[in-house]
């Protein structure tokens, strides 16, 4: 019997990529959204009634929680929320899979992790600065306590978001628009491409992997090189990202500068498909594209 997987938060940047595993082959897993035109199944992730259902209904097994606050200025300003849906949501839907049988995979972040200038592994310190950071800590504590079977993922993914406000989408249209941009010399991360992400997360759905797992790339770059990967592939002047410090700004103490994190483990199960240059290639194509600009 295969595994069948449901994945909650598909109005995110995470999320809605799942939507490429749709029409694959062999692929046993239901995509859950806000629209019919999206999905093959909808429902309300906060209705834990409406996921009873679904579960039943198509013998789900297991399920991706994407569902998050990402914004860190957002939950500065709105802690509440910040902690109710990183925090308490996932505690609630830990409880709700022990009750019914299901396995866990949720979606962490690295932000959760004290700063520093080693590579992090996830035996590494966490010590976040931000409420954003504090929230997913608090969220993914939860989910281990719940159960040692469940798994966290810390995620670390770059690629064009449908709501265009990730970091490759704020290069590519400032470096379209000729708009020179910033880009942070101080602050370095181990970016993995979005799809591979995906790919990472459905293995450890598939086989019931537990505990916490980093999933990362394996290059570890900071964002003005990453600004200068995007125009060199754009074909546009390197001119247009400009060398700025994050430890310059104002709200410098909410970040953490160094975001490259260890995916060792990660690889001792699953290959990345693609490279950083592939994957930037691949989120050019994504944003020409008509389909993607109307997601």
């Amino acid at each position: 019997m295969r595994s069948k997987t449901l994945v909650l938060g598909a109005s995110g940047f995470l999320g809605s990529h799942f939507k490429h595993l749709v029409n694959q082959p062999l692929q046993q897993f239901r995509f859950i959204g806000e629209s019919r035109n999206d999905c093959e199944v909808q429902v309300d992730p906060w209705d834990f009634d409406s996921i009873k259902e679904v579960v039943d209904i198509h013998s789900i097994d297991s399920i991706i929680n994407c569902v998050a606050v990402a914004s860190i200025e957002f939950c500065e300003r709105e802690p509440r929320i910040a902690f109710k849906i990183n925090s308490d949501y996932p505690g609630e839907l830990a409880k709700f899979c022990i009750s019914n049988g299901i396995h866990l995979v949720h979606v962490s972040t690295d932000a959760v992790l004290k700063d520093g200038v080693a590579l992090k592994d996830e035996l590494s310190p966490v010590a976040p600065n931000s409420i954003y950071g504090k929230s997913k800590l608090k969220g993914e504590t939860a989910v281990l306590r719940a159960s040692a079977n469940f798994s966290v993922a810390r995620v670390n993914f770059y690629g064009a978001s449908p709501k265009k406000n990730s970091l490759f989408d704020y290069f590519y249209d400032s470096l379209l628009n000729g708009i020179p941009t910033n880009g942070f010399i101080d602050v370095f991360f181990s970016p993995l491409y979005v799809l591979d992400t995906v790919d990472a997360l459905m293995f450890l759905a598939k086989y019931k992997k537990s505990g916490l797992i980093h999933l990362a790339g394996s290059q570890s770059l900071s964002k003005y090189e990453f600004g200068l990967e995007v125009a060199k592939l754009l074909g546009l002047p390197s001119k247009l990202i400009i060398e700025s410090v994050m430890q310059k700004l104002s709200d410098a103490n909410l970040r953490t500068l160094n975001l490259s994190i260890n995916n060792s483990s990660m690889l001792q199960f699953f290959q990345p498909k693609y490279s950083l240059e592939q994957g930037i290639n691949h989120s050019i194509v994504n944003r020409k594209s008509a389909s993607f600009e109307t997601d």
